[in-house]
């Protein structure tokens, strides 16, 4: 895919850990000099089901049926 000059590139991080936040991750790749929007998303093939989401302080921007959905995400 073409970048346009000033462009932000997208990178896909995977993580099976909710230890942090997305606002702890945004701040902790910014300590390693890397801007970065963060979007968040709950596949719900491993054990947290849907109804967990209420025991989380934060909500995933998407929630996937299972991995191979992450291809959708634009």
């Amino acid at each position: 895919m073409a970048q346009r000059p000033g462009q932000a590139k997208k990178f896909l991080f995977l993580t099976n850990s909710s230890a942090k936040s997305p606002k702890e991750l945004r701040q902790k790749l910014a300590r390693m000099g890397i801007e970065s929007e963060i979007e968040t998303a709950l596949v719900l093939s491993g054990i947290t089901k849907e109804d967990d989401l209420a025991l989380f302080p934060y909500r995933p921007d998407h929630i996937l049926e299972k991995a191979a959905d992450i291809i959708k995400i634009d």
